[in-house]
């Protein structure tokens, strides 16, 4: 009797280390499953408070927010919202060694297309017109089944657009109205190919049409001035512009003179 009792508080013994080690491995995965979701919570939060930044409008807080992520070892939101942080605020230069950072670590990223695009677009900003039309024709060729295809195509467009090859603004324009209908791309397509193929010089812009028409009769007889409207999300501006012109050099001329005369001009498109 006394042997089978031994044997019973063995067995019970043994039962309690057993119930033991599970519930210090239950405990010890709980504490180790919190300690890497915490870190990545404050991670994303902090992003979070980045784009946040970004939408309201203050840029250099996102990137400080970025740059913070970036120096932590952060990974590819934090270098496209650095990049596009950058370049709302003019540093172009800067925003493509974000661009170029994430495009080059993160091959596979879910913003690998859009840095890409953005990347492009800084030349397009900055005016170097001859390097963003040879950049966007090269990510044609290289990505036929990217995602942002008529983005792409909107871009070479208003490129053709400003340099005044107009057969080719055309071109991209229809391969949007044709394969991208509906797009938001096809809606600025078609409000591009409105225009007309000229350059003109704008001088003013206003919500009221009396204002735009009041600002246009002080610049005639002197210039062929003339209002269009254009309708903005959910309101609508009264444009005055001044020619039309077939070449560049001759809107240049006029955009100069406007300039001198201490009008803000700007020449369209």
């Amino acid at each position: 009797m006394f042997r089978v009792w031994n044997i019973m508080i063995s067995y019970l013994f043994r039962i309690s280390i057993f119930g033991l080690r599970i519930y210090y491995t239950f405990v010890i995965s709980v504490i180790a499953v919190v300690l890497c979701v915490i870190p990545l919570s404050l991670y994303a939060d902090s992003l979070s408070s980045a784009q946040k930044a970004y939408l309201r409008g203050d840029y250099s807080e996102a990137i400080r927010i970025c740059l913070g992520k970036i120096n932590e070892g952060g990974g590819d939101e934090a270098l496209y919202f650095a990049g596009l942080s950058f370049s709302k605020l003019g540093n172009y230069s800067k925003a493509r060694d974000y661009f170029r950072g994430l495009l080059k670590k993160f091959e596979n990223s879910r913003f690998h297309d859009k840095a890409l695009i953005k990347l492009v677009d800084t030349y397009f900003l900055e005016g170097n017109m001859e390097k963003a039309k040879t950049l966007y024709k090269s990510i044609l060729k290289e990505y036929p089944n990217l995602s942002y295809k008529p983005l792409v195509c909107l871009r070479l467009a208003q490129v053709s657009a400003k340099d005044g090859d107009w057969r080719s603004m055309h071109r991209y324009i229809d391969t949007i109205k044709h394969n991208y209908a509906g797009s938001a791309e096809d809606m600025l397509a078609r409000r591009l190919e409105r225009r007309g193929d000229f350059f003109t010089v704008q001088v003013g812009a206003f919500s009221s049409k009396s204002n735009a028409v009041r600002f246009s009769r002080s610049l005639s007889p002197a210039y062929p001035v003339y209002v269009v409207s254009e309708k903005e999300e959910d309101f609508t501006l009264y444009k005055v512009r001044v020619g039309k012109y077939k070449s560049k050099s001759q809107a240049e001329y006029i955009y100069g003179k406007l300039t001198e005369e201490g009008y803000p001009a700007r020449i369209y498109p």
